[in-house]
């Protein structure tokens, strides 16, 4: 499971999009992943105490 920060990517209510950017941020950031070669099977915004979206908590398969 990996956190990325919601500031690099777009608004949730645009998920297909998002997960691409997700994809994108994880091969960048994460050298195990940099071979692209897995798929993201669920997203979860997490919260700060005043309900903002601060990061994504992201569950991968590997391909």
């Amino acid at each position: 499971m990996y956190k990325v920060d919601t500031r690099i990517l777009t608004p949730p209510e645009q998920m297909p999009q998002l997960r691409n950017e997700l994809h994108r941020a994880l091969q960048r950031t994460e050298s195990s992943l940099q071979n692209g070669r897995f798929e993201i099977t669920n997203v979860e915004a997490i919260r700060d105490a005043q309900g903002a979206v601060i990061a994504y908590q992201v569950t991968l398969r590997k391909k």
